[in-house]
């Protein structure tokens, strides 16, 4: 049986979209999506719930909704949806399609969701990160004890389909 996500914050990013989804679980296996040109034709340019890999999803699954973002998937069967991971070569025709320059049409996956990705790991990861910080094993090479927050350069991508958080 699939894990179920703890937290609300997966319910609440696909209730946006679907609102009468109640519960959100993890992929246990891969899926594999075949996108032809037919799905093509009537371009959503960044709308993650009408894009060209959406409604190939919605196709192969018989699904109501499917929404896709650059590294996340949900697919809504009634009031249950299932969240997949989203491969590098999926996301870089996600970005090709919201700038457009199309989507190549091919064989596709959805992969299952890392554990290390679900919410509890996430929370635990932080949780230990903030101890190991304020203990001052972890200073990002500042001395030990200096409060001054590193400036990082984050890159952000332009053109594309919003974030879904």
């Amino acid at each position: 049986m699939p894990r179920i996500t703890s937290g609300v914050r997966a319910l609440d990013l696909v209730r946006k979209f679907a609102p009468n989804v109640t519960q959100v679980r993890d992929a246990k296996q891969r899926i594999e999506i075949e996108v032809t040109p037919n799905h093509a034709r009537n371009p959503n340019i960044k709308q993650h719930g009408h894009c060209v890999m959406a409604e190939a999803c919605k196709e192969r699954m018989k699904a109501d909704h499917v929404i896709v973002s650059r590294h996340t998937a949900y697919v809504v069967k009634g009031d249950k949806a299932v969240r997949y991971a989203v491969p590098e070569s999926v996301t870089r025709e996600v970005v090709s399609f919201d700038r457009h320059a199309g989507f190549q049409p091919g064989h596709y996956h959805l992969a299952p969701v890392s554990p290390s990705r679900t919410p509890a790991r996430m929370k635990a990861w932080r949780k230990e990160y903030d101890r190991r910080r304020a203990r001052g094993m972890i200073n990002h090479g500042k001395e030990p004890g200096d409060a001054e927050r590193v400036k990082r350069f984050h890159h952000q991508t332009a053109n594309i389909r919003t974030s879904l958080r």
